[in-house]
């Protein structure tokens, strides 16, 4: 019906008067009364006073013993034990996203919510109106001709795109509409993240959510569902879910463990989730300060089967799958993974082609002076007479006769034109999932690319021919990681310089699992669903290793007394200590009495 015959709360409240009250009859039947008969009743509006104007009409028997109205139905705040209709509540129940869950047309509904299978009380006190606080300016008068009608958004079928009612006619057959041009964007378009970069400007002026009939726009936290063509975990942000996918996620995580290959899936984990799922009711799409770029987009390339950036190549309107971290779209769209993670993206190619308010450096040119033999910049120390320059420092020390003092004194880098590339990300970056641990049984069979977890640490099987030895318990992994390989020293000052190979040989020169294994990075346990269990062993008494002792007088022991260098440097942490009594005295006093003090 289209008659004053409704509650004066509809008018009032923006996110009741965009659900409750409709600009036509039909879209009011579509959305109250779908598949259902409705019946259109033109009654007409009776003239008067707005709805705000209006006095509330009883919607429960509200009236006290006194004779006054009732409030909103609440928990009592007396008592506790039932619902009352009284003014005694907190004022900030009156706003509209606590309204709903703390506020309730009659006794009933009130109990039903929040006394659930306990005994509940009615309490017809009646209520008092509450004093409003006294504003700076006098309020104005209410304009009694009608507002203005807020715009419908719907999505033009042919290209996609979302529209307003207020540019074109609507046609008839469009039954789904939005209020907001966001939700047409995120709900109905093909692409959301390219719908919102097209948003019109009248939609972009910053306004405070829930006026002008504007509704409260909340979070809405991604859903995760596995790929059927990849077997991998994809978001519904990233790229629009089927309609016959039926079991979502909203840990990621949660959605890997159900992937064909779980490992990958973790290692594929985009950079921008939220690790929980909370999501502030205040929290809303239209903000008061400007918000920042939006990110860099890729998508896979079908013509190289890499990923490319937007700034590269113009997204075609066919890709439907867009990624934020480059890596996460290597791995889920390119068949030729390592082909695809070497390519660097360029998505510093904006600021590289961009005017810059700062001169470009003039390249440095070098030449050897015959006063003190080393390479200076002509720049700093104009020759009098034409010498021979160099644009490389390297290369102009080699003609110099001071050749090895020349490259300690390599001068650093001059500072460039251009700002220094912003994080792509606020958050820290997250250490790797963890593979399988390192089967010492022999049930496992190793191969190239391997990769195990042992203490934390990520190790992988080198090729062949060292992948023979990866299924050998002499070249097993260490048990203590012992740390990042140093870089290599190289065989002179040159700079061109090949660095010496480290042969392990088997003897002394290094620990054999080298021979096989190579150290990656540290990493984490992939977090899981259910907590985790209570250890069922004692905690052990001793976590000190063995080591020696008195050197002079040939003791082994596990107490926790020892030079605190030994436990923080790797290579003395692997020299200093053993695993056992025996294998201390064997390590550091071959054939000699050797005695055991446990500290434990």
């Amino acid at each position: 019906s289209n008659d004053s015959n409704y509650p004066p709360v509809w008018g009032e409240r923006p996110e009741l008067r965009a659900n409750m009250l409709h600009t036509t009859a039909r879209a009011c039947c579509d959305k109250m009364m779908p598949n259902r008969p409705c019946k259109h009743n033109n009654r007409g509006c009776v003239a008067g006073p707005p709805p705000a104007a209006r006095p509330q009409p009883p919607t429960a028997p509200t009236q006290s013993a006194g004779g006054s109205s009732g409030c909103p139905w609440h928990v009592d705040q007396q008592l506790q034990d039932g619902c009352s209709n009284d003014s005694n509540y907190p004022d900030i129940w009156d706003r509209p996203e606590i309204r709903a869950k703390m506020l309730h047309l009659t006794a009933t509904a009130c109990c039903e919510k929040m006394m659930r299978g306990k005994p509940c009380k009615h309490y017809f006190r009646g209520c008092t109106p509450k004093t409003q606080r006294p504003t700076r300016q006098p309020i104005p008068p209410p304009t009694y001709p009608p507002t203005q009608s807020p715009p419908e958004y719907y999505v033009e079928e042919s290209t996609g795109k979302c529209l307003s009612d207020k540019e074109t006619v609507m046609p008839e057959w469009i039954k789904t509409t939005y209020t907001t041009y966001d939700r047409c964007c995120e709900s109905g378009s093909r692409n959301s993240r390219e719908c919102l970069r097209n948003k019109p400007e009248t939609e972009k002026k910053p306004k405070k959510p829930g006026q002008d009939g504007t509704p409260i726009i909340l979070y809405v936290p991604p859903k995760f569902y596995v790929d059927t063509s990849s077997g991998l975990c994809m978001s519904d942000k990233e790229q629009p879910m089927p309609d016959w996918i039926e079991e979502t996620f909203s840990r990621y995580h949660l959605c890997c463990d159900k992937s064909v290959n779980k490992l990958l899936c973790l290692k594929a984990k985009p950079s921008l989730i939220t690790t929980d799922d909370e999501s502030t009711d205040d929290e809303s799409t239209e903000t008061y300060a400007p918000t920042p770029a939006p990110d860099i987009l890729y998508f896979i390339d079908h013509v190289t089967g890499i990923c490319v950036s937007e700034l590269e190549k113009p997204i075609p309107s066919y890709i439907t799958a867009t990624f934020v971290d480059y890596k996460r779209c290597c791995i889920l769209e390119s068949k030729t993974l390592e082909k695809c993670l070497a390519k660097k993206p360029a998505s510093d190619t904006a600021l590289a082609t961009g005017p810059s308010s700062a001169p470009n450096p003039v390249p440095a040119k070098f030449y050897v002076q015959d006063s003190s033999g080393l390479c200076v910049d002509e720049a700093e120390f104009p020759s009098p007479y034409s010498v021979t320059t160099y644009e490389d420092y390297g290369e102009c020390c080699k003609t110099a006769w001071k050749k090895d003092l020349c490259l300690l004194q390599r001068p650093t880098m001059s500072p460039s034109g251009f700002p220094t590339m912003a994080p792509s990300t606020p958050w820290p970056t997250e250490p790797g999932f963890c593979p399988e641990p390192y089967d010492s049984s022999g049930a496992t069979k190793y191969k190239r690319n391997s990769e195990v977890e042992v203490d934390q640490v990520v190790y992988r099987c080198k090729p062949a021919p060292y992948s023979s030895y990866c299924n050998k318990s002499d070249f097993r992994p260490p048990q203590e990681d012992p740390g990042p390989e140093p870089k290599p020293q190289k065989n002179s000052d040159d700079p061109d310089a090949k660095p010496i190979a480290k042969i392990n040989k088997g003897g002394g020169a290094g620990p054999l699992w080298k021979d096989a294994w190579e150290r990656l990075y540290m990493c984490v346990y992939s977090p899981t669903e259910y907590p985790t269990p209570s250890p069922n062993t004692p905690a052990p008494s001793c976590k000190t290793r063995w080591h020696p002792g008195d050197i002079g007088k040939k003791i082994c022991t596990n107490s926790a007394i020892f030079p605190v260098l030994w436990s923080q440097d790797p290579i003395l942490r692997v020299a200093y200590f053993a695993d056992t009594a025996d294998e201390c005295c064997e390590k550091f006093y071959p054939r000699q009495k050797c005695r055991r003090r446990d500290e434990c």
